[in-house]
């Protein structure tokens, strides 16, 4: 006696019912036979289940609800083991763990952020980021621009002084 879907499955088993004169005040004698894709354990674990509900069934017509029985078990011995505890446990983990390095992620670039906002020189080279002119000038620190300012007003200077006197001072030895 076996369902077609636990069949497919490779699980089977039949059922032989023995109905005494006195049945249904007696519960019937069940047997299990032919066993297919069940260990010896399954199928003393099935027979015990069928005895327990057929004497609970006394006084009822039971044959019906004891083949049902058979049925559900047998469906159920064919289902694909679902993942372990321990796998469960893992696949848990590893989510949180991905949960952890994008809030991590995130926490970095909103100081990454809240940095350049804070720092006008940054903040201007981010906006000239954004908008695609990351090739022009480097802007360093306010105190590399000042002395690069006065280094060009010296040479400037400089350069004015020898025109003016003549080019320099010539000396004789």
């Amino acid at each position: 006696m076996a369902g077609d879907s636990a069949a497919q499955q490779g699980v089977e088993i039949s059922l032989t019912v023995r109905c005494s004169a006195r049945y249904p005040r007696e519960p019937p004698e069940l047997e299990l036979t032919d066993c297919v894709g069940m260990d010896e354990a399954q199928v003393k674990q099935l027979q015990r289940k069928l005895d327990d509900e057929a004497k609970s069934l006394a006084g009822e017509v039971m044959i019906y609800q004891l083949a049902q029985m058979v049925e559900s078990y047998l469906y159920e011995q064919s289902q694909p083991p679902g993942p372990s505890p321990a796998e469960i446990a893992a696949a848990q983990l590893a989510a949180q763990r991905a949960a952890d390095a994008d809030r991590e992620s995130r926490a970095i670039e909103a100081e990454i952020r809240k940095r350049r906002s804070a720092n006008p020189i940054a903040r201007q080279r981010s906006e000239s980021e954004a908008r695609g002119g990351g090739g022009g000038t480097p802007v360093g620190s306010p105190d590399e621009a000042k002395r690069a300012a006065s280094t060009l007003t010296k040479a400037a200077t400089n350069r004015r002084r020898k025109s003016i006197g003549g080019g320099g001072a010539e000396g004789s030895v």
